[in-house]
């Protein structure tokens, strides 16, 4: 499964009763592999299943949005027209619990809480629930103990290799 994800975006606009241009311009948003923990949340149940690879594929993107919404700028609730992709930035391959530690920032302690986890990972807080809950169902963090009504957690152990495989 492939999840394209626009990290660099530029932008451009089209008036559509004039058919006028503006010129392109880089978009401030950045966007990175945390993009992908909404659609992993949807489909938790797959996640493990043998065979199934997950690509998050990092884009340069040209975005061309038509002026038709509802401030005065008529920016805000506007459509866009089409993304076109320029160039690929970056490929992050998830297959085993161990990929989906690409989302554990460096900076986490040992042993952590979700708001820990928001910290460290600039998410918000509902977002970084999300994330621990797509990686404790994937095996890449474990719940240790409880803290009143947060779980504390843990990276989870790399297994280690045996001498069959």
């Amino acid at each position: 499964v492939v999840y394209p994800i626009p990290a660099v975006k530029w932008l451009r606009w089209i008036d559509p009763q004039t058919g006028e241009t503006t010129e392109r311009r880089k978009s401030p948003k950045r966007y990175g592999v945390y993009e992908l923990l909404p659609e992993l949340y949807k489909i938790k149940p797959l996640l493990e299943s043998p065979g199934l690879t997950l690509h998050a594929v990092l884009l340069e993107v040209e975005e061309t949005r038509l002026l038709c919404g509802w401030s005065a700028d008529r920016k805000r609730g506007s459509r866009r027209q089409e993304r076109i992709p320029l160039a690929l930035l970056d490929e992050v391959i998830f297959r085993t619990p161990e990929d989906y530690r690409a989302f554990l920032p460096e900076t986490l302690p040992a042993a952590f809480t979700s708001r820990d986890y928001q910290k460290a990972s600039r998410l918000s807080l509902p977002r970084a629930q999300t994330a621990l809950n797509v990686l404790h169902a994937v095996g890449a963090v474990r719940r240790t103990a409880r803290d009143g009504s947060a779980w504390i957690y843990q990276q989870a152990a790399a297994p280690s290799l045996s001498a069959g495989g």
